[in-house]
């Protein structure tokens, strides 16, 4: 799969196989969602410049009651929020993750597989104890 993050680059989840991946869906009208973004922005602080570690949000516009991509841009520029989001119009992730909540966190491991799946706002030592277990395996 191939989406658009907030800042027009094109990001095709094949290319991050070998990495641990950490993916939360969020809404921006999601309270427990805005509660999180902070954490996950410190975790991609960390990380940003790690070869073992992608952090990444997904967004779904004009879906849900969520707004379109500009609107997410901005919320996203308001907040300081500098963590690739993917945009999904379309639905595809919630589709293929079974996302029925938001926020919900998947982490993958190494070789792509799923192993953590989460629904419901985590706190940061939650969020690195789940990278931290992804890493280890």
């Amino acid at each position: 799969y191939s989406f658009i993050d907030q800042n027009g680059r094109l990001r095709r989840l094949s290319s991050l196989y070998g990495k641990v991946v950490f993916l939360n869906a969020f809404a921006t009208w999601c309270g427990p969602c805005r509660y999180e973004m902070p954490d996950i922005e410190a975790l991609y602080e960390k990380y940003k410049e790690s070869s073992e570690v992608v952090i990444l949000g997904v967004a779904f516009p004009s879906q849900s009651n969520e707004g379109n991509a500009s609107y997410i841009r901005a919320f996203l520029s308001d907040g300081g929020y500098t963590y690739p989001v993917l945009m999904d119009p379309k639905g595809i992730l919630s589709s293929v993750f079974s996302i029925r909540a938001f926020p919900t966190t998947v982490v993958f491991g190494k070789d792509g597989e799923v192993v953590s799946y989460v629904p419901g706002a985590l706190s940061g030592e939650y969020m690195e104890k789940l990278i931290t277990d992804a890493l280890e395996k």
